[in-house]
């Protein structure tokens, strides 16, 4: 989960991957400085969202995989 380091929702965003994570859940919470609110729309516009999006990306890469496969088996 990604969130402005400005935004009134980062609280929440950190409170939701926490629950996550407690619920045995992999997750990851990312604050980026001065950036506004869904600043990933931004993508092909500002370095930042392309970040951002790449790191999302890759999290989820490292994780699909992993999912059909235990999905395969069952």
């Amino acid at each position: 989960m990604q969130a402005s380091r400005d935004e009134i929702l980062a609280d929440d965003a950190r409170r939701i991957v926490a629950r996550l994570v407690a619920g045995g859940a992999e997750a990851r919470f990312e604050l980026e400085p001065g950036v506004p609110h869904v600043w990933q729309f931004w993508q092909g516009y500002l370095p930042e969202a392309d970040a951002a999006m790449d790191r999302a990306a890759a999290f989820l890469r490292r994780l699909l995989p992993r999912a059909g496969a235990d999905q395969a088996g069952a």
